[in-house]
């Protein structure tokens, strides 16, 4: 008989892990439909068949319901979540799919994927034939054998693992044939299959190398010491049905095709055509040879179809990606120069050439590459532009030549030395020329550091991509191009992975232009694929404030914060000092020396020396974390020492010694990044260093004062008051909360009021510090049980707080239930102004996802809005700067809070101008309050 490869897909393995690693950045058509499993799993089958050339596969798929596990077992796999409703969904496309490529599929009731894997693999053994097994289940590894491998699929880039004979044997350390009665004694907490208490894989390896199987275990128990031999006496009957439950290599299932049966059948290409077209899958058409009408006509297997393409490639010259004659580390396999013809600006004509093409379509796709991420440090290499089907790349500085050393510059017509870019000043200050990128943040700021202010900012690709799925953590252009296009292409590291280079100037040239020109034609590529995307709504949000908030940031970002370096200096002594004293307080009280920041001996410190009540435990010991620590401040001094230590050693580490280290010696500032398209609800976050996070009042030990104007003006702070609540009560119109604000009353003493039944002027500073507490909770949809501990009351109490409350802001209820209807209906929310976030635990089956959801949904309106509010106030204010109504500078934002610099003699007329501007953002202008500061610091 002739000896064939046979090749035995898990599929649902395989479904379930590419749902859960994509889950949280799903791929998903114009309509919002998600096809990350559907699009993986056809990518997965056609290199299966481009690289192991299968003879014959078969794709095993698990059948509904219980299997003979469950009757021998009932609690078997009983700590498996139902299957996610987008994930069954995708399955049923898939399986579709198959039976329309002609795909041989394989399940049946009452048996699980592996079985029926099993039972091909130990038949196909049996007619010497060859068997890769594509899985990742562990059990699948008791198959192996000289003819089974089993096969892993790697994460992104990452080569499959092929698992053979010694593999397993090195992996666990105990003979091939003992593996079922290794994982019989270890149990497998995934499928709830128990094994032995307390024996777990170092005692187990040792056990089985002694004895090699269960039955020669249980004969010798008398050899092994009285603890080992407890713990087996005790889960003898578990050890036994641990192995049943394990074990393949005696499934025998009747009524299965043989394998001789089993074929690949011509496909259905109209029907494949019109689902990948429905699905977007236009990559796998071609790569299914199904783009063109004559292919789709053709009979033929899905493998003859995908081998032609794979031919034609070859002889067309397409190097195939795995072919060992690449030299270059690029991991791009998209044909970019299919879509473009490239050109290299070297002379004036070149130039010329480059700036009638922009002028004619009145618009550029433009990327630089730089020597720094830091816009005042950073030199410019290189411009690489596209515009309809050309792309070019310009060197920027003659000097740079040494970028490579086989550059051909052609006729130098630019002088040496010349920075090439100015040439193209005009183009890019031209506000008629739209300007389309990646993060046009990075050159608005790299530009204006040499000297251009760009302008006509129209397309930023990743800010665009944003708004698509507002927590889609994966916008680096390379992840958004393979979105779209389903291909890899390389990313900035690549360019290093060669030993010795160190620097972008170790670089190739031809390596190093390939790479520039492939960012700007894939940007070019995405910006048309994301044309027409947005829908109305989200298309103002765009135009309206993220598009012109890039600016706005760049601004911000270039102004930068001045310090007190001194005041740090001092103030480094001050807490360093403090610290010490605080630790010695410590070790005075606990008795002996220990390492305060050791975990592990301040838990014997505290558990075991002091006796202290222990709160909760962890995998390493009895937690000492923060919130323990505050729930035990009472029961012994230590306590409130260990906090105060700790307060005191994060500030000093993260803000008071490390602030200094960060004025940048060009600016005498810090110059923080302001990232907006990362939170979910459409707020600005910071880091490098996150100015949002410093800490204010008497937690902050006075760090916001080491925060000062510059000689000559003032620090001007405008905060909005109680912003979140005023949106609230603006678009629930709840008459109580309405009629709070319009009046000017306070209106976390008045829900303390209500609570605690008492007048106005008889409310302490505590209670209103609970009404406070209680308006912010309750309207994001806290428990009675977490509103019981952040009070340290019973949940009576809380559940009686909770029902004065909602008694009294009843249209605060009403508009949160039928926010959450909405979200239920569309499984997404919307802020008044169109931004939308999807809320995919909404309709969760489990209690906690789904409470999860409600409370991403009402928060996501409500703080979605505010900070959208936030950022048309930003934007007014730059407009207020460029036309000279304004002339000092934005330089920090802040959750609800603007900070400026403005000279001390405008600081009061210009700060009721801004106070002006941030109240009158429409329609929200009759509610919204703004507090101002102004001082020589930040501290208020």
């Amino acid at each position: 008989m002739q000896s064939l490869k046979i090749t035995l897909i898990d599929s649902y393995g395989f479904f379930y892990k590419t749902y859960f690693a994509l889950h949280h950045i799903p791929l998903k058509t114009r309509s919002g439909e998600i096809t990350s499993v559907i699009h993986s799993f056809f990518t997965f089958l056609h290199d299966i068949i481009i690289k192991q050339k299968p003879d014959k596969l078969i794709c095993i798929l698990d059948a509904k319901g219980k299997t003979f596990r469950h009757e021998r077992f009932p609690e078997y796999k009983a700590n498996r979540s139902p299957m996610p409703e987008e994930l069954r969904t995708q399955i049923t496309a898939i399986e579709k799919l198959l039976h329309q490529l002609g795909i041989p599929t394989i399940k049946k009731q009452g048996y699980e994927a592996d079985d029926l894997i099993a039972h091909y693999a130990i038949k196909a053994h049996a007619e010497k034939q060859t068997v890769e097994i594509f899985s990742s289940d562990k059990d699948i590894l008791q198959l192996v054998s000289d003819k089974v491998t089993i096969v892993k699929s790697g994460k992104r880039n990452e080569p499959w693992q092929f698992v053979r004979e010694q593999e397993v044997v090195d992996k666990y350390n105990i003979p091939l044939h003992s593996l079922v009665d290794y994982f019989a004694l270890v149990g497998d907490s995934a499928d709830n299959i128990p094994g032995v208490r307390g024996i777990g894989p170092v005692m187990a390896s040792k056990l089985i190398n002694t004895y090699l199987d269960l039955d020669n275990l249980y004969d010798s128990l008398t050899k092994e010491n009285p603890s080992v031999r407890k713990k087996l006496e005790l889960g003898r009957d578990d050890a036994f049905l641990s192995r049943d439950l394990i074990d393949l290599r005696t499934t025998n299932i009747t009524d299965l095709p043989a394998l001789n049966d089993i074929k690949e059948t011509a496909m259905q290409s109209k029907e494949i055509v019109k689902a990948f077209k429905h699905y977007e899958l236009t990559t796998l058409l071609k790569k299914f040879d199904l783009s063109a009408p004559e292919r789709i006509a053709a009979t033929r297997t899905l493998k003859e179809a995908i081998t032609s393409v794979a031919s034609n490639n070859t002889t067309t010259g397409h190097t195939k990606p795995n072919d060992p004659s690449l030299t270059s580390l690029l991991l791009t396999t998209f044909p970019f120069t299919e879509h473009f013809t490239r050109h290299d600006v070297n002379t004036k004509a070149d130039f010329t050439d480059v700036v009638a093409a922009i002028e004619a379509n009145k618009y550029m796709v433009f990327d630089l590459e730089t020597t720094s991420l830091t816009p005042f440090d950073a030199e410019i290499i290189s411009i690489a532009i596209a515009c309809e089907k050309h792309s070019y790349f310009m060197l920027c500085e003659r000097k740079d030549v040494a970028i490579s050393s086989s550059i051909v510059l052609g006729d130098t017509d630019f002088p040496t030395g010349t920075l090439a870019i100015t040439l193209l000043k005009a183009i890019l200050e031209a506000p008629h020329i739209k300007k389309i990128g990646h993060n046009l943040k990075y050159e608005y700021e790299i530009l204006k550091c040499h000297g251009i202010t760009l302008a006509g900012l129209y397309h930023d690709t990743m800010i665009y991509e944003y708004l698509k799925d507002a927590d889609k953590n994966r916008l680096k252009l390379e992840d958004v191009f393979k979105h779209y296009t389903q291909a890899d292409k390389s990313d900035y590291k690549s360019l290093f992975k060669v030993k010795g280079r160190k620097t972008i100037f170790d670089v190739p040239f031809d390596e190093f232009r390939t790479y520039a020109l492939e960012d700007v034609e894939a940007t070019s590529l995405i910006y048309n694929k994301q044309l027409n995307t947005l829908h109305a709504k989200e298309k103002s949000v765009y135009e309206e404030i993220e598009r012109p908030l890039i600016s706005v940031l760049g601004e911000i970002e270039l102004a930068g914060v001045v310090i007190d370096e001194a005041f740090f200096s001092e103030l480094d002594k001050t807490v360093s000092k403090n610290i010490t004293s605080y630790q010695e307080q410590i070790l005075a009280l606990a008795g002996e020396p220990f390492n305060v920041n050791s975990t592990k001996q301040l838990q014997h410190i505290l558990f075991d020396k002091l006796a202290i009540r222990k709160v909760k435990k962890t995998k390493t010991g009895f937690s000492t974390d923060i919130t323990v620590l505050e729930e035990l401040k009472t029961e012994h001094p230590i306590i409130p020492l260990l906090l105060e230590y700790r307060k005191a050693a994060k500030l000093l580490s993260t803000y008071i010694k490390t602030l200094p280290k960060l004025v940048h010696p060009k600016t005498g500032r810090i110059h923080t990044n302001y990232h907006q398209a990362v939170v979910g609800t459409g707020r600005l976050s910071s880091q490098n260093p996150n100015l949002q996070n410093i800490p204010i009042g008497k937690e902050s030990l006075g760090i916001r004062k080491g925060f000062i104007a510059p000689p000559g003006y003032h620090v001007v702070s405008l905060d909005y008051s109680q912003v979140e609540l005023r949106v609230l009560a603006f678009l629930s119109k709840d008459p109580t909360l309405i009629n709070a604000y319009t009046n000017n009353q306070d209106i976390h003493a008045y829900t303390a009021k209500l609570i605690f039944n008492k007048e106005l002027s008889q409310i302490t500073k505590e209670e209103r510090a609970m009404g406070k507490t209680v308006n912010f909770s309750l309207i994001y949809g806290v428990s009675s049980f977490t509103l019981a501990q952040r009070f340290n009351i019973s949940q009576g109490e809380a559940k009686e707080f909770m029902r004065i409350y909602f008694e009294n802001y009843p249209t605060v209820t009403m508009y949160r239930d039928q926010i959450l209807e909405k979200a239920r209906k569309n499984t997404y929310i919307e802020t008044y102004y169109g931004r939308k976030r999807y809320v995919r635990d909404i309709n969760a089956k489990d209690k906690l996802s789904k409470l999860r959801g409600e409370r991403i949904a009402f928060n996501a309106v409500i703080q979605g809005t505010a900070a959208d509010i936030m950022k048309l106030a930003m934007i007014e204010i730059e407009r207020h700067r460029r036309d000279g109504t304004f002339t000092g500078e934005l330089v920090m934002q802040v959750h609800d809070e603007l900070v400026f610099y403005i000279k001390a003699e405008k600081a009061p007329h210009e700060s009721n101008l801004l106070k002006k501007t941030l109240k009158n953002i429409k329609p929200f202008e009759k509610i919204l309050d703004v507090d101002i500061e102004i001082g020589t610091s930040w501290e208020k």
